[in-house]
Parts: structure tokens; C-alpha cells; sequence
């Protein structure tokens, strides 16, 4: 079969039906980090444990007594879009609010943005 087959195929979906937006990013983070540098773990609470040195991931921060696990800013929202950008040295990511009542929907978004929103959906 050639790469420009005219067959009409319906296109794998990212993650199977029913997986929450913050689960999304822990996978595609665990994707992204793990392809960028072997040995990475990434915690069902969204810490991501690095083998050797870790990478700066924007929204996370070193973990106090474990120099190479980072720890989310980002508290838990499913009303959230994520784009994510890996060179290599570090991920950024893109955060833009979902929620239509937000203050901050359709705009990019920081932890602290996060943080302090009263109508963060789980």
C-alpha cells in the first residue's frame, strides 16, 4: 500500500474515549520527556521523575528533597488546551483556558492563572 492511498481511513484517535484532559498531558508529557531523554517516569500525580539530570518544563519545579523529580504548578483542570514545544534543553508549554466562564478563556494561561480560578472543572 502506498502513502497516498485514496482509501478512506478514519484517523486514530490520540487517547481512547474518555481520558481526561490532564490525563492527556501527563501522556503526552511522559511521551515527549521520554523521547527526549531515556529513563523517565512520569507519576500518576503528574511528577516526572528524570534518570539522570531533569529538563525545565514550564508549570513544574524541582522537587525540594529529590533534585531530579519535577512537580506540576498545574493544579487538576479538564478545561484546558495544551500545546507543548520540546528542544533540547527544555519543554514549553502553551496553556490556553477552555472554561467559557473564566476570566481568562481563549487566553494563554499560567499556573497561577490556574491557581486561583474558582471554576476549575476536575
Amino acid at each position: 500500500m502506498s502513502c497516498c492511498s485514496s482509501e478512506d481511513k478514519k484517523p486514530a484517535a490520540p487517547f481512547p474515549e474518555g481520558t481526561t484532559a490532564s490525563e492527556a498531558v501527563k501522556r503526552t508529557l511522559a511521551w515527549m520527556v521520554g523521547n527526549a531523554i531515556k529513563g523517565v517516569v512520569v507519576h500518576p500525580g503528574g511528577a516526572i521523575e528524570f534518570g539522570g539530570d531533569p529538563i525545565p518544563v514550564t508549570g513544574y519545579e524541582l522537587d525540594k528533597d529529590n533534585p531530579k523529580l519535577l512537580r506540576p504548578l498545574w493544579p487538576e483542570c479538564d478545561a484546558r488546551m495544551l500545546g507543548a514545544q520540546q528542544t533540547a534543553t527544555k519543554i514549553n508549554l502553551r496553556v490556553i483556558c477552555q472554561h467559557k466562564d473564566a476570566k481568562h478563556f481563549g487566553l494563554l494561561v499560567q499556573p497561577k492563572d490556574c491557581q486561583g480560578c474558582p471554576l476549575r472543572k476536575q
